[in-house]
């Protein structure tokens, strides 16, 4: 096969191939690549918790045993019908078990009954795990690249019609100025929205178009200034002053989850750099190719953070904060105890780290 573009992502995404056994997920839209390979492992596993058709295989897992991914994609499940694998990162160690794996899937030496997705940030044309999966006959790879202004306009607009909600300029600008380059943050934000004025089937006017007062409403970003202050200090591991910083923002009224998914931006943002340092890229020129670039105020703070936390540890860090978004979105836990025990959790793994 070889990497799909345009109109055959959205076509592989509706009907995916049943001849292909592995996906290479990568780009520079963290969001979408996550939504994406959620979007091909519930076409095959409704529930990714199901711990025997859902499985995620780390680096530590294949260490010393490039056959395991093979081993994995071969098993059948106890309950019967296909798996779902998955993976993160680009490291020789996932590139060893997916060149295994591959090799085996080509060569007809292995009857897979597993889908295997292997999730990844921005990698280049040279990328060997990318030549990997594009060469392959039994493998793909499917780019995700940042939204433009008129795709996500469109994505707006597609949301809010399938909720039977129209919505005009000024309010359409100003909800479209508080997006970044994060897909299913973006997409996060419209939902909350519908929340707001209310879904189809629950709300008084069946048509309802929304105006720059449901935009300021739903954002509620009065408790911009406090939740501001809690970031820098996840990554910059300061768990009194966080916990200081935390009771500030709650007291002033800001939403746990808004500041969670400003902790989660920052991270997708340190990973995305990482991940550009991680291929030759320096410092620098790794905070630069962000979208937008990261600006002078806060350089070097960014830069000191870039060489505490690696690539393996942004990741782990991003699983805790997106994992916390979910159970407060999904399982009614307190989300206030939820988000913060989770941030001062990475504080103290920040904090630890910068003592080394």
């Amino acid at each position: 096969m070889t990497a799909l573009k345009g109109k055959d992502i959205k076509g592989f995404l509706a009907q995916p191939d049943p001849r292909i056994n592995a996906v290479l997920i990568y780009g520079d839209d963290a969001g979408a690549v996550r939504e994406r390979s959620d979007h091909l492992a519930k076409r095959i596993v409704k529930d990714l918790k199901d711990p025997f058709n859902f499985i995620e295989l780390t680096e530590e897992d294949l260490r010393g045993d490039k056959a395991r991914l093979c081993d994995e994609a071969a098993a059948l499940s106890f309950m019967g019908g296909e798996r779902v694998i998955r993976i993160r990162g680009t490291s020789q160690i996932i590139l060893a078990a997916c060149d295994n794996l591959i090799k085996a899937l080509d060569a007809d030496s292995l009857t897979p009954n597993a889908l295997v997705l292997v999730e990844a940030g921005m990698l280049a044309k040279s990328s060997a795990l990318r030549k990997l999966f594009e060469k392959s006959k039994k493998a793909v790879a499917l780019p995700c690249y940042q939204d433009n202004q008129l795709d996500l306009r469109a994505m707006v607009l597609e949301m809010l019609g399938k909720e039977g909600l129209t919505i005009n300029e000024a309010a359409l600008s100003s909800l479209l100025s508080g997006f970044g380059n994060d897909r299913a943050l973006n997409r996060g934000e419209v939902e909350k929205l519908i929340l707001y004025v209310g879904p189809k089937g629950c709300r008084e006017q069946a048509d309802y178009e929304i105006v720059l007062r449901d935009i300021e409403a739903s954002l509620a970003r009065s408790g911009a200034d406090a939740m501001g202050k809690i970031m820098p200090l996840i990554a910059g591991g300061d768990p009194k002053a966080l916990a200081e910083a935390l009771a500030s923002a709650k007291e002033s009224g800001a939403s746990a989850l808004a500041w969670l998914r400003m902790s989660i931006r920052l991270f997708l943002r340190l990973s995305q750099a990482r991940s550009y340092m991680d291929q030759g890229a320096g410092v620098r020129d790794a905070m630069n190719k962000l979208r937008p670039p990261v600006f002078y105020p806060e350089s070097l703070q960014f830069e000191k953070w870039l060489r505490v936390w690696t690539k393996s540890a942004l990741d782990q860090a991003l699983a805790m904060l997106m994992e916390a978004e979910l159970a407060a979105k999904t399982t009614g836990a307190p989300v206030h105890e939820l988000a913060e025990r989770t941030a001062l959790r990475l504080s103290v793994m920040s904090a630890r780290r910068m003592a080394r």
